[in-house]
């Protein structure tokens, strides 16, 4: 089961498929759980579902012109169930949430953007959980001692300005 490419012949595991991102979609839930938020794992930016492109963290023309791509992708395949092997490049570990500017900036890139995208999977979705226990837990605390609701968003305001001038500091 191969498909042509030019003259030489590639497998289908490594060409890109019409239902990438239904299956992303499927297989994924975005932030909190919801499956109508999702973070760009290149820049950390909130999307909604509709603002939200999939992107091949590898990129498919990378598996079809690179033999070291094609390689990794059998590897990953050979530690994986049968679905993921089937699926080879459009499989759940290689697809990420990405919002259009990362997605046009990073094209058919290798590198530190594959890097940046695995690393981002993880990373900008754990800053968010982080960010809203933060919120959470103090506006509670404000509200146990007292404070009161306005001093809260006060506090809160400038404690989340600081928390994204770090986050751009670091990104």
């Amino acid at each position: 089961m191969s498909t042509k490419i030019g003259k030489s012949s590639c497998s289908t595991r490594f060409t890109r498929n019409d239902s990438y991102r239904q299956t992303f979609l499927r297989g994924k839930r975005g932030l909190f759980g919801t499956r109508s938020l999702y973070c760009c794992s290149y820049c950390g930016r909130l999307l909604t579902r509709t603002q939200m492109q999939v992107d091949h963290c590898i990129p498919v023309e990378g598996a079809k012109s690179s033999r070291f791509v094609r390689t990794y992708i059998r590897l990953v395949g050979l530690f994986s169930d049968k679905k993921t092997r089937e699926q080879g490049i459009n499989g759940l570990w290689n697809l990420v949430p990405s919002c259009p500017k990362c997605n046009n900036k990073k094209s058919d890139k290798r590198g530190l953007w594959v890097v940046r995208g695995i690393i981002g999977r993880y990373l900008f979705p754990a800053c968010w959980y982080a960010g809203t226990a933060v919120i959470v837990g103090t506006f509670a605390q404000y509200l146990l001692t007292g404070g009161g609701v306005w001093s809260y968003i006060t506090y809160a305001t400038s404690k989340l300005g600081e928390f994204l001038s770090y986050l751009g500091g670091i990104l």
